[in-house]
């Protein structure tokens, strides 16, 4: 008993060196603690059947996923769905922004019938929950060409990147520096930009 009342005694005089009331009591009313307003995202997803593109084994994957995709204010028209030569020269493949449960991942589809595509990013749809000032998502996939993967010459590690023979995708993130993701050797490479 001595014991336990030796723990209770620094754990009321904690709550009164702090100015806040021991736990019992009841807690201020919300007038006397008003929290600043929050701008609702304003997210915009487009259902799976909206990107006719996508071959049905890869549509019906992500529908049983339960994604939808999220639409970049940046970009014209659909966005977050594409398809290039992502893993080699001369084999199209398919990548989509899967939004669930307030993220999205970066998929990207070998093929078709690809039933564990890789997780390229993780991207908080409501980047911006505590803006004091409409906000909407910024995030977005696109196909690079080799060509312009060539001028991310540093891999995040600091490596200089491999001979670049084929396509990639360019993550862009709110508040973060673009990055390529490049597939080589069995594995995807973050290419970035030495002079950014």
């Amino acid at each position: 008993m001595d014991a336990l009342r030796s723990l209770a005694v620094p754990t009321l005089l904690a709550f009164a060196a702090c100015g806040a009331p021991p736990p019992a009591e009841s807690p201020a009313p919300a007038s006397e603690n008003p929290k600043p307003a929050v701008a609702p995202s304003t997210v915009k997803r487009l259902p799976i059947a909206d990107f006719s593109e996508l071959p049905a084994s890869v549509a019906a994957f992500l529908e049983k996923r339960e994604c939808t995709i999220p639409q970049a204010d940046s970009v014209e028209g659909q966005s977050n769905v594409i398809s290039g030569e992502f893993f080699e020269t001369g084999v199209r493949t398919w990548a989509a922004l899967c939004s669930r449960d307030g993220r999205s991942i970066a998929l990207v589809f070998r093929d078709p019938d690809d039933r564990d595509p890789a997780a390229l990013a993780s991207i908080a749809d409501n980047h911006c929950a505590n803006a004091q000032q409409p906000c909407s998502f910024a995030a977005n996939i696109q196909t690079v060409d080799p060509e312009l993967i060539r001028q991310y010459d540093r891999e995040v590690s600091g490596l200089t990147p491999p001979p670049i023979q084929h396509q990639g995708i360019e993550i862009v993130q709110p508040g973060e520096p673009a990055v390529v993701r490049y597939f080589h050797d069995g594995q995807w490479l973050e290419l970035l930009r030495l002079a950014d």
